[in-house]
């Protein structure tokens, strides 16, 4: 029952449980995203944004789990329950929906020991007890690169990111030299090559048009 819905903290959109109604105890309900090579950066981390408000006398579990085998096998990576899930203090015996953003908060996930797998899979599973919703946006699994542990040359930003429109890659360069500059998608397909050539020392700023992108997801620049 993980549905979209249109309260985020981000954008428009987040994804959501309804634990309030309609969700019987017991209940377990998954989603999986698409898989993703870890091999492609540095101490991979799995990033959310988590927003839930107990409901009195219940304990609604969200577990998050990893898979490096297409899912025959799932180590688990996240469990929490009830007022430890909960983002905003107190119970609220109506259906929650974040209304700010300090209902909100920052669930970060080491994915570390899967650092040297190509095809790495993440699953959410929401075990109801008939309590509240849970909303989740902003999932990302990336690491927080050190540009100097890459290419000591260049710096970069994305931003924004995540984004359902344009993106700007910002970047100063050290040394003047050939530079591919490109974007693919999670199953290494190059997706479009924005930049291949001679660039100058200095600061150079590419758009990456939103209409390259043809279906939601997680992409990578390289």
């Amino acid at each position: 029952t993980w549905q979209e819905t249109n309260t985020a903290f981000n954008g428009s959109s987040s994804i959501m449980v309804n634990n309030f109604s309609g969700n019987p105890v017991g209940s377990e309900d998954e989603f999986i995203l698409p898989a993703v090579n870890a091999t492609l950066m540095n101490n991979p981390k799995i990033y959310f944004k988590l927003s839930y408000r107990q409901r009195s006398g219940t304990s609604d579990n969200l577990r998050v789990f990893v898979s490096r085998d297409c899912g025959e096998n799932w180590s688990m990576r996240y469990n929490k329950s009830g007022s430890t899930l909960s983002t905003v203090s107190g119970t609220q015996n109506t259906p929650f929906t974040p209304s700010s953003a300090s209902d909100w908060a920052d669930v970060e996930i080491s994915l570390s020991q899967f650092a040297n797998d190509d095809h790495v899979m993440v699953k959410f599973r929401n075990t109801s007890d008939a309590g509240n919703n849970i909303y989740i946006d902003d999932i990302q699994i990336s690491g927080p690169q050190s540009i100097e542990d890459i290419l000591g040359s260049v710096e970069f930003t994305l931003a924004p990111n995540p984004t359902d429109g344009d993106a700007r890659l910002t970047f100063e360069l050290n040394e003047t030299d050939n530079y591919t500059v490109s974007v693919f998608d999670v199953t290494g397909r190059t997706v479009c090559v924005l930049h291949q050539g001679r660039l100058v020392s200095g600061n150079h700023s590419i758009v990456i048009p939103s209409e390259i992108i043809q279906t939601d997801g997680v992409y990578f620049v390289q």
